[in-house]
């Protein structure tokens, strides 16, 4: 299965696309995309050839906005962005490689409105919100943003309503505009991808959890793909509690004999339980993620663009920060939606 054209040229292909190819920061492929200090020449013409190459073009309302933002008739106006990193087990090292994307398109973004991302541990501040919102205070904190939580029940351990807001994700159960990714189109995606593989035997597997984060927005997604598609090809999801789910998943699978698998690969073993069963997988079984990243379970799945998920929060947060007092009633609280894109 391919997506896109042959040659490399990708009609849509982002800075993130740029960094990712060349591994390399975007806030390196910004600079050197604008021709500003503090890129080698070596890398600004290695960025420069390996945009031309992938097809890069620069969004003409985006750069009009940067630029408007940068006049220097403009009244000038540096804050400080409060980016939270929530109890996570693991600790926050574990967090920030899970979501390390997500953080350096929200440190970029804020550069480029003339701000400053401050990443704020809540580890040390477990149960003890006056305080951790006095910290805020006394760093003179403009506005926050909220990354995922580690489960739906998580607490923010912070008085979140005394700022402007914007939370990445729905696992965060409070009121406020938040960006997150199109679970509806990644799934219609996978399920496409699959019937043009001739996969005749879909099914769902996800870690509850995480389903319970995104407020069933994959399962119902898939349900409404199984509602319209031709009977048969898609089969009832499975949910998996954190505990060993393996004889559960055994019993799913020997029911309904899938020969595809959309999930979330890098959080549960699938793949070991099936070889166990004696299944090959690829040929017998096919295994798609709802979630592609680099240094994860390899193989096919949707790449969810943590980078864009980040960058595209703090321009939603700086624009309340600079029309607050504005009425903006009808869009008090919105969310706007990322879609990722497939990944062979």
């Amino acid at each position: 299965m391919t997506a896109g054209s042959t040659d490399g040229v990708r009609p849509d292909c982002t800075m993130q696309d740029v960094a990712r190819a060349l591994g390399v920061h975007v806030s390196t492929v910004s600079r050197a995309l604008r021709q500003v200090a503090g890129v080698s020449p070596t890398v600004r013409e290695q960025v420069l050839r390996c945009a031309g190459e992938m097809g890069y073009r620069p969004n003409p309302l985006v750069s009009a906005l940067i630029r408007s933002r940068r006049d220097p008739h403009r009244r000038k106006y540096h804050a400080t962005l409060g980016y939270l990193l929530p109890l996570w087990p693991g600790g926050a090292t574990a967090y920030r490689e899970d979501y390390r994307q997500m953080m350096d398109g929200a440190a970029a973004a804020a550069a480029d409105f003339g701000y400053r991302l401050e990443f704020i541990s809540l580890d040390s501040s477990a149960g003890d919100v006056r305080r951790m919102t006095e910290i805020l205070g006394a760093r003179n904190i403009a506005g926050l943003i909220i990354p995922p939580l580690h489960t739906a029940s998580s607490e923010i351990g912070v008085e979140w309503s005394r700022w402007p807001v914007v939370a990445i994700g729905f696992s965060q159960r409070i009121s406020v505009p938040r960006v997150a990714h199109d679970h509806g189109r990644a799934v219609r995606s996978a399920v496409s991808q699959l019937i043009a593989a001739e996969r005749t035997r879909v099914g769902l597997v996800l870690p509850r959890r995480v389903s319970d984060k995104v407020e069933g927005r994959w399962v119902a997604a898939f349900l409404h793909e199984r509602s319209v598609q031709r009977p048969g090809l898609l089969v009832p999801p499975l949910l998996l509690d954190e505990t060993d789910d393996q004889a559960v998943f055994g019993r799913w699978a020997k029911r309904h004999r899938p020969d595809a698998i959309i999930g979330l690969q890098h959080q549960t073993p699938i793949r070991r339980w099936l070889r166990e069963r004696g299944w090959r997988g690829g040929r017998d079984v096919m295994l798609v993620t709802l979630d592609a990243r680099p240094s994860g379970e390899q193989c096919a799945g949707i790449d969810q663009d943590y980078a864009a998920l980040g960058g595209v929060a703090v321009e939603q947060l700086v624009n309340r920060i600079e029309r607050r007092g504005i009425a903006l009633r009808s869009v008090a609280n919105f969310i706007v939606m990322v879609e990722g894109s497939w990944r062979d």
